[in-house]
């Protein structure tokens, strides 16, 4: 009886959320309290790598993200002539600079002229701390059983989160890894720490 209670406790609290426990439901109430202590933390910033594969491309950059409550600041650098490409903005404009030469759009749009990826880019800030936006639709959530997610889908995403390790704001996954149709994406996060006001 008390794991019925239990189950649908969990299943009102996440609303129209998938959860599959690894174990049982004591790995689901994990989920939760780690989402929970991890969601309030908006002031950060996380350095690492990303590479990106389509059909029409594949490579590198180097990348260092900015977080201030709703506002945002990217520098990606690397190879293939990118150099210092510096994006900033909140969640419905963002301009970025490179050479010279400025636009402006919406983060998504724009991230997807740099990288060639359609990313929903308000859910990317989520993804980097291996929990869901909760704005938009996940599903097919698999935990860990200490409660950190080991897969999930969203915004037509299918995301695996692996080498969780201690930071500022809890155990946050250092390797993310991203499918889309014919297009994939390898986060590495080499270090986070806290901006301070």
């Amino acid at each position: 009886m008390k794991k019925i209670v239990l189950v649908s406790i969990i299943t009102v609290v996440c609303g129209c959320s998938t959860i599959t426990p690894s174990h049982g439901p004591a790995d689901a109430t994990n989920w939760i309290i780690h989402k929970a202590s991890i969601s309030p933390y908006n002031r950060w910033q996380a350095i690492g790598k990303i590479s990106v594969q389509t059909p029409q491309y594949s490579g590198s950059v180097r990348l260092t993200w900015k977080q201030l409550d709703d506002d945002f600041s990217i520098i990606l650098s690397g190879p293939l002539g990118i150099e210092n490409i510096l994006m900033t903005g909140d969640s419905d404009e963002a301009i970025f600079h490179y050479k010279g030469n400025s636009k402006v759009g919406s983060p998504s749009k724009l991230i997807n002229d740099i990288v060639g990826i359609p990313f929903q880019f308000s859910a990317l800030a989520y993804w980097l701390k291996g929990i869901p936006s909760p704005d938009l639709t996940q599903k097919n959530l698999l935990i860990y059983p200490d409660g950190q997610a080991h897969k999930f889908e969203q915004s037509g995403w299918s995301l695996k989160f692996d080498n969780y390790k201690p930071t500022p704001f809890g155990s946050l996954p250092r390797t993310i890894l991203g499918y889309h149709n014919k297009q994939s994406f390898k986060l590495v996060i080499s270090q986070w720490s806290k901006i301070k006001i």
